[in-house]
């Protein structure tokens, strides 16, 4: 899904239509991922991408003012069991000459009582 331009950013996210419609993998999609270990991050979208206080669109800005609560959960393909805790996230120390990179490195918080309320 694709967002309008935020903090002069435009936010795409989710597979990509042309990748998982494209006949030379549409086929084997779901066997792909059902086959690796998963990690899923559930959050808020305005957590990430909130124009005044996603951490996403103000990546330079840190701290733990910019801890954002979300849950992480790994599942396995064969069903054995994985985790799912509650935890902060927060983008890693971006410099400003990081800024235009596509993907920015995210960091977990799983320590107790945290997570600030949004």
């Amino acid at each position: 899904m694709d967002e309008p331009g935020i903090s002069g950013q435009e936010i795409s996210y989710g597979l990509d239509p042309t990748i998982y419609n494209d006949a030379t993998y549409k086929n084997d999609m779901v066997s792909s991922f059902m086959s690796i270990p998963t990690i899923s991050l559930v959050t808020d979208l305005r957590n990430l991408f909130n124009p005044d206080s996603g951490i996403y669109v103000n990546a330079l800005l840190h701290g733990e003012e910019w801890e954002r609560a979300a849950s992480i959960e790994l599942l396995n393909p064969d069903s054995s069991d994985g985790f799912q805790e509650n935890c902060g996230i927060r983008i890693r120390e971006v410099t400003a000459g990081m800024a235009g990179i596509l993907n920015m490195p995210l960091e977990f918080s799983l320590k107790k009582n945290t997570v600030r309320k949004n």
